[in-house]
């Protein structure tokens, strides 16, 4: 079944955190990503929370590990739960965070800013401090994924990635070429940039809870995951 004609429904016995957006205060994630930033333009890092202080530091488009330090004049947590798309916008219009990037402290304009992953030098191994590698989804029931999607297996068995909405992690093990992952997941619960997105994460999801089997290619560096029902199947590309 290809992964644009799955539903995007919520998939029963996820543990979901509070929505993840940039909120006020301590509210928010540990981490943010850059959103909504050109290619050929950079998220700027000011002094203080406005659009007038001095710019002292820059974030690439994309990046993702931009600590968050805690965020001003947007949400809190309640009122951000209680509002409509509409007043979730306008308030991340005028809402400023608090941040560190590359070693670089300052404040952000929240609207650039979405729940993130961990910067690549905190995911290590504590015992070896080799970096843990992460799995690109390249192929998902033989199309190219209409946005980035990843895992990472750590050596203490759990799973983390992105869906390409939300960030996840579980327990797993593996046994004669099946992976076993415990559920329920613990997920953000971030909306989907669209249908096709939606899609893929509930195809994503359904593919890991149904304990798939897998095949390695020592050549490309590349998983084949298969669900259980064999609906299902994608390949992961190792970084």
């Amino acid at each position: 079944m290809p992964f644009h004609h799955l539903k995007a429904v919520m998939v029963s016995g996820f543990m979901l955190l509070a929505p993840l957006p940039a909120l006020s205060e301590a509210d928010g994630p540990d981490f943010f990503r850059v959103v909504n930033v050109s290619s050929d333009d950079v998220l700027n890092i000011r002094a203080d929370s406005n659009s007038d202080s001095a710019i002292i530091g820059t974030i690439p488009p994309g990046a993702q590990g931009v600590r968050n330090l805690g965020c001003v004049g947007g949400m809190t947590f309640a009122e951000y739960d209680a509002a409509t798309d509409a007043e979730r916008a306008a308030g991340a219009l005028r809402g400023w965070c608090n941040v560190e990037y590359d070693g670089v402290t300052g404040w952000a304009s929240q609207k650039y800013l979405r729940e993130g992953s961990v910067p690549n030098t905190d995911m290590t191994n504590a015992d070896t401090d080799e970096a843990i590698p992460t799995w690109n989804v390249v192929s998902l029931n033989g199309e190219t994924p209409v946005g980035e999607a990843y895992l990472s297996f750590s050596p203490d068995g759990n799973l983390s990635g992105f869906t390409g909405c939300n960030n996840f992690s579980a327990y797993v093990s593996s046994s004669n070429g099946q992976l076993f992952v415990d559920t329920p997941f613990i997920m953000t619960m971030m909306a989907c940039a669209g249908d096709d997105l939606a899609a893929q994460e509930t195809a994503l999801v359904i593919l890991l809870e149904s304990q798939p089997t897998y095949t390695f290619d020592p050549i490309l560096s590349q998983m084949t995951l298969i669900s259980a029902n064999g609906e299902i199947w994608a390949k992961i590309q190792r970084n």
